[in-house]
């Protein structure tokens, strides 16, 4: 790395990169997902299962849990059986633009 480069945390990068209404709608769009998996990830862990645990109780193998868990999120109905495995309800909600502003206009 030369002298002249500057070192930043992801953190800097990214507030610096949200500045771009672009980056910023993507990072956005995406952050309703990861936001689903780390649901997920941490429902899992507190109720003591591993991956393979998991798959078990929702009738699968644990590659697809795995593959869940990356973001390969499948049907809706592999998502229920997974959250009944979670002893949990699986509820996905529409949000007009309207009441999420800018983002979701930007990306239109």
């Amino acid at each position: 790395m030369s002298p002249s480069a500057t070192m930043y945390s992801f953190g800097e990068y990214t507030a610096q990169q949200m500045k771009d209404p672009e980056f910023r709608a993507e990072y956005e769009a995406l952050e309703v997902e990861f936001n689903f998996i780390r649901q997920l990830i941490d429902l899992r862990l507190k109720r003591g299962l591993s991956q393979r645990a998991l798959a078990e109780r929702a009738g699968t193998r644990q590659p697809r849990i795995s593959r869940l868990e990356h973001g390969q999120l499948g049907s809706f109905e592999f998502l229920h059986q997974v959250a009944r495995a979670l002893d949990a309800r699986l509820e996905i909600h529409l949000v007009p633009h309207e009441h999420f502003p800018s983002a979701w206009a930007l990306a239109r």
